[in-house]
């Protein structure tokens, strides 16, 4: 259930990169290319590489910050789009609504990499997006802790929640 909400979720996630390439993706694009140095001949994005991504690239760099647009939803109202669709929500250890400074922190905790990856490319630096890139690939991995018998993510260890379903019969 978790892992359909988390679908529906990057797929609200691709369909505002998409929504949003042709004016905040192309400034995301432009300071892609500064962070990455496409272009320099001492850089390592040389060949096709960067000419591929250049042509999806406003989406491509806009899809970190569009991702944590939808995921920003749970701290402000509880829920992302596709904890609702699933009846699902963010509790307690208890299993009540969590409060919403823990929300907050989960999802500061869930969202560093993406976070991380956005403020990478307006500072324009590299080595941030190296950390972010790292931090995301944990915070990803530390997903597939809800599939063990505790059913809780990395992120929801670290800030004392869990998900829990609101409506029954799913």
């Amino acid at each position: 259930m978790r892992a359909v909400a988390a679908a529906i979720d990057a797929m609200a996630g691709v369909a505002t990169a998409i929504l949003l390439s042709s004016s905040l993706g192309v400034f995301f694009a432009r300071r892609a290319v500064v962070m990455l140095r496409i272009g320099d001949p001492e850089t390592l994005w040389k060949g096709p590489v960067p000419l591929m991504l250049g042509v999806v690239g406003e989406v491509v760099y806009l899809l970190p910050f569009a991702l944590f647009l939808a995921w920003i939803l749970d701290p402000l109202t509880g829920a992302t789009i596709g904890k609702r669709v699933m009846g699902m929500r963010v509790c307690d250890p208890d299993g009540r609504p969590s409060s919403r400074q823990a929300r907050w922190r989960r999802s500061a905790i869930q969202t560093a990499g993406l976070w991380g990856m956005a403020v990478a490319l307006v500072a324009g630096r590299w080595e941030m997006a190296v950390l972010a890139t790292f931090v995301g690939v944990v915070m990803v991995a530390g997903s597939l802790l809800a599939l063990g018998p505790a059913s809780l993510a990395l992120h929801d260890r670290l800030s004392s929640t869990g998900v829990h379903m609101t409506r029954t019969g799913h």
